[in-house]
């Protein structure tokens, strides 16, 4: 398991490496590749995921600890195979506001919408309300690492037998 979760960080951060130098990235087209490349590492049958991306562009440096807690969170979903079943995680990143009205001022600062990441899969151990340590509490660490990067707020709780994850953040102008 720890193998795959280090080929998959790699991975990921190798294909967004390469969008540095662009001024923004399709992060509908960066955050699919994202999952299929988990797929392939955890040999997860088609239908395992689904997913709904809103084609939203962002700056490479929002976009990298973005895909990274995308990558994280499925990860730890896809390594439990034995608890997945069709359409088993639920992943998502849409906008939830965006610019004001044509005939509203946005404030200097502000950000122009709000997006959300939300992942939903069955109730795994790094998920859980319980207080952790050692590997278990990594992926937590890590998810709040990345929330805190893209200046958002990171929500992890079980609903029932279900594991959800959103990291809502402000929309980066590029």
């Amino acid at each position: 398991g720890l193998i795959n979760r280090v080929i998959a960080l790699s991975a990921t951060h190798t294909s967004l490496y390469s969008q540095t130098g662009r001024r923004d990235v399709p992060m509908d087209e960066i955050l699919s590749s994202v999952v299929r490349r988990l797929k392939d590492i955890h040999g997860i049958a088609l239908g395992t995921a689904t997913k709904h991306f809103d084609p939203i562009r962002m700056p490479a440096q929002a976009a990298i600890p973005l895909a990274l807690a995308l990558t994280e969170t499925v990860n730890c979903h896809f390594s439990a195979k034995g608890r997945l079943t069709p359409g088993g995680v639920e992943i998502s990143l849409r906008r939830l506001g965006g610019p004001p009205a044509p005939d509203q001022t946005q404030l200097p600062g502000t950000p122009a919408e709000t997006i959300r990441l939300r992942v939903s899969g069955p109730a795994m151990p790094e998920f859980s309300d319980a207080p952790q340590s050692g590997p278990e509490a990594s992926p937590r660490r890590m998810l709040t690492q990345f929330a805190l990067q893209l200046h958002g707020k990171l929500t992890i709780h079980n609903d029932g037998e279900r594991s959800v994850v959103e990291l809502i953040f402000p929309g980066v102008p590029i």
